[in-house]
């Protein structure tokens, strides 16, 4: 016997709910108070009112812009953005080619509206120009090279590619400028560089604002010869800035290693911006000159007579090596070098004479075991350079050895023309030497 069926409720078919009527309760779950935060304002209360935040600034709200300062033209005043600076020129034919030129420069289009100021006034009876700036962030390069720590939090050092990078743009901008009968500076020290606001690179870009204003657009001057010039003089500098930027590695990468400097350029740089690694760049100077000698002469002699008293070996001094300082000193002997049969000049023979000595204070410094003179008054005594025990092994009391006899020789050389050794008399204890070898000293290598 079968059973009945059973009751099977009708199935209703789905209606779908008006669209305002989802949208006040989503409103209303929306609106409800989550359980957590209920259970907290039951338990402690009402929050208290929230203070007003400061709202943060769209792209339709007006920018504050820092008040323009109206300054003098100087060489070591930082620009900062939209200043308005007061350049005095010299003669009125240098007035008159200001104006073209920063005139002109508008014109050419592209990014170069920006990246050169524009005119703001003039005064043709004062020969005075005024230049209005931009207000992106401006830096001078030469600033900027160097591999250290730097306080300003905004603009990061620059790395070697770069430097390369804005050489590059530099060359495009001279060849075009030529083309237009303007001369831009050769003189890359006072160069700055703005930075653009492309993101996540960084893009940086020349700015324009020195040029050479004797030569004018009517001037019968061979633009194409004039090209060449300011790219080879710009890109020997450029590669000096580009060394700055990789100078503060113990191990510097091989193609760095072959550059070679002006020392002019060199000499200028160090100047006005010194890495702490300065003997690299003296190191890789491509010719012997008087200024590079005294300077370095003076860099090592302001860190020997801070040097005190020590009871082991040290290798440092100053914030860079003993090695670097002797290696520098080493290169400008060997630049120095005169030829047989030349007559020598009494200024280069004083300047070896202190470099010889300078090398043997370095050389006793860097090998003696311990150090009794304080600030390095009286530390080389050149008709004796010791035992050989008191240095750090044979070969190193070899090397000072051969340094008392160059700077013996060197000394007497200098005398029997009649010049004076001068402050580097500081490190002789005693009187000057003569050319004869100690009994104690080793034979040169």
């Amino acid at each position: 016997m079968t059973s009945p069926p059973r009751h099977q409720p009708e199935v209703q078919p789905l209606r779908r709910r008006p669209l305002r009527t989802i949208t006040k309760r989503n409103a209303k779950l929306k609106r409800e108070m989550p359980l957590v935060k209920a259970m907290f304002r039951k338990k402690v209360g009402p929050l208290p009112p929230r203070t007003p935040t400061l709202q943060r600034r769209t792209s339709t709200s007006p920018k504050r812009h820092a008040p323009v300062r109206h300054l003098r033209y100087s060489p070591s005043e930082p620009l900062q953005p939209g200043d308005v600076i007061t350049h005095e020129l010299s003669s009125p034919k240098q007035f008159d080619n200001a104006v073209r030129i920063f005139t002109t420069i508008p014109s050419l289009g592209g990014p170069y509206y920006s990246r050169s100021p524009c005119l703001y006034g003039q005064d043709r009876d004062q020969l005075e120009i005024q230049l209005r700036y931009s207000r992106r962030r401006i830096r001078r390069v030469v600033d900027k090279v160097n591999s250290r720590f730097d306080d300003d939090n905004h603009v990061r050092q620059l790395k070697a590619e770069e430097v390369r990078c804005l050489q590059e743009a530099l060359v495009r901008d001279i060849r075009l400028l030529c083309a237009s009968r303007i001369a831009i500076s050769s003189d890359m020290l006072l160069l700055c560089f703005m930075e653009g606001k492309s993101r996540p690179r960084r893009r940086i870009y020349p700015l324009l604002d020195t040029f050479n204003l004797d030569i004018c657009a009517d001037d019968d001057v061979d633009w194409a010869e004039l090209e060449r010039d300011l790219v080879r003089k710009v890109e020997a500098q450029f590669q000096l800035f580009e060394f700055l930027t990789q100078a503060e590695d113990n191990h510097l990468p091989k193609q760095y290693l072959s550059m070679q400097f002006d020392p002019g350029d060199a000499l200028r740089t160090l100047r006005v911006d010194p890495p702490v690694r300065w003997c690299a760049v003296i190191h890789q100077v491509s010719r012997y000159t008087p200024e590079v000698a005294r300077y370095t002469i003076e860099k090592i002699d302001q860190s020997l007579r801070n040097m005190g008293k020590r009871a082991r070996p040290s290798r440092r001094f100053g914030g860079f090596t003993m090695t670097d300082s002797s290696d520098a000193i080493s290169h400008l002997l060997r630049l120095s070098t005169p030829n047989e049969g030349v007559q020598q000049d009494v200024d280069l023979l004083k300047d070896r004479a202190s470099l010889r000595i300078i090398h043997a204070a370095l050389l006793v410094h860097l090998y003696a075991k311990a150090i009794e003179q304080t600030c390095s008054e009286g530390l080389l005594q050149l008709d004796d350079p010791g035992p050989a025990e008191s240095y750090t092994s044979c070969d190193n009391f070899d090397l000072v050895s051969t340094a008392y006899r160059e700077a013996r020789e060197a000394i007497k050389t200098l005398h029997d023309t009649g010049g004076e050794l001068g402050d580097a008399e500081y490190y002789i204890r005693g009187m000057c030497p003569t050319i004869e070898s100690p009994s104690s000293s080793a034979s040169a290598i």
